[in-house]
């Protein structure tokens, strides 16, 4: 009976021994990672070895030696150890099957994902497209703009300097004397019409820079001589608010710096006409200026890209106690058409296009400027010119 026995159960677990090695071998095929094809490979291998090992025995082994109970322990573990494998494998094969649909849900998300990179590339490109049109409609029509306002700007400069000599000779009485109430509607005329040429000019000046056609003709330059000549143009201004204007001169002259006379006035103009323009009634306006052997603070040349290649520098300031300039707004200030909201509430008159126009001279100089300002209190601008 246990003979039997053993037997039956022999046989049964070289059915299963044959189907493992049957699925055990698809699976292998189907296996794409090295290192998981070694280890079924390594069991497939165990069950050959299962299989002939019994072979050997069952076949070869010295009938005499065997006895029932021999037989049925061998068959025992030869069973129990085929379910394992069997269960091994099966268990192998299932989760093959669900990598596989894995797989391929995979597959079909990579394939519509494709597809859909593929509408959104179409989509882009033809989207890039109407952008490519869009700019070469805004850089004509900007060409146009810039085109538009030079020729303006040029046709109104010849009769405003017109205006300007008419006014002139009238206010100077060369044609006859005049009441005080003519000299008043005069002088408004006149101040319009400055006005009106400031504009014009600034905005030739932008023309220019944009085009990279601002001329500079540097040339040796006594810095005290320019500083003498804009405070000398704003004089008036500066009696009739009764400012403390202060200037020394420095004890030992300065030396020359190399730069384009006009523009550098122009420069000093500017800074110093918003000082006394944003200055009240009896405030303060200082200029100064010092000999450097830096074109600026270090933390202004990393802000403004400005290059140093000179030894000696001279550095003007000019401080007032005017209304200064809003910290979260600074940033702005060499920016085009920049005006502070505290300088829009108190209605003062200008285009804000001035300080960017300073901001490229200097550049073209290859000096430095930059400012410290608090609001109520006042600012100081500072720029560099490197020595001739």
């Amino acid at each position: 009976m246990i003979y039997y026995l053993s037997q039956i159960l022999i046989i049964f677990g070289i059915i299963l021994l044959v189907y493992s090695f049957y699925k055990g071998v698809k699976f292998v095929k189907f296996v794409k990672v090295k290192s998981a094809k070694v280890y079924w490979e390594q069991l497939l291998w165990l069950v050959g070895f299962f299989i002939i090992s019994y072979i050997v025995y069952f076949f070869l082994f010295d009938f005499r030696l065997r006895t029932g109970l021999l037989d049925f322990l061998v068959s025992d573990i030869f069973f129990f150890g085929s379910m394992f494998i069997f269960y091994a494998t099966k268990t192998g094969v299932i989760f093959a099957k669900e990598i596989d649909q894995y797989v391929v849900e995979i597959e079909e998300e990579r394939t519509g994902l494709a597809l859909k990179v593929k509408e959104r590339t179409k989509e882009l490109v033809e989207k890039t497209k109407e952008l490519e049109v869009m700019n070469r409609r805004l850089k004509m029509e900007d060409e146009m703009r810039k085109d538009f306002i030079n020729y303006t700007a040029h046709e109104l400069r010849a009769p405003l300097n017109a205006f300007r000599w008419s006014i002139e000779i009238l206010r100077n009485e060369d044609l006859g004397k005049i009441n005080l109430k003519q000299r008043e509607i005069l002088d408004q005329f006149y101040l319009s019409n400055e006005r009106l040429l400031t504009l014009v000019n600034e905005l030739l000046d932008i023309a220019r820079i944009d085009e990279a056609r601002l001329a500079i003709k540097k040339e040796p330059c006594r810095p005290e001589e320019i500083i003498d000549e804009a405070a000398g143009n704003l004089a008036v201004k500066i009696r009739e608010k009764k400012i403390n204007f202060i200037w020394r001169k420095p004890a030992r002259p300065l030396p020359k710096v190399e730069a384009d006379r006009d523009r550098i006035l122009q420069v000093l103009i500017n800074i110093l006409g918003n000082a006394v323009k944003f200055t009240p009634a009896k405030g303060r306006i200082k200029i100064g200026v010092l000999l450097t052997d830096e074109i600026a603070p270090k933390e202004i040349l990393k802000k403004y890209s400005f290059v140093g290649k000179n030894k000696k520098y001279v550095q003007i300031s000019v401080s007032d106690s005017g209304l200064g300039v809003p910290m979260l707004e600074q940033e702005k200030m060499f920016g085009r058409f920049f005006r502070g909201s505290n300088v829009k509430k108190a209605r003062i008159e200008g285009t804000g296009l001035g300080m960017h126009i300073v901001f490229e001279i200097i550049k073209l100089h290859q000096g430095a400027i930059w400012f410290e300002s608090e609001e109520g209190k006042g600012t100081t601008f500072y720029f560099t010119l490197p020595t001739f």
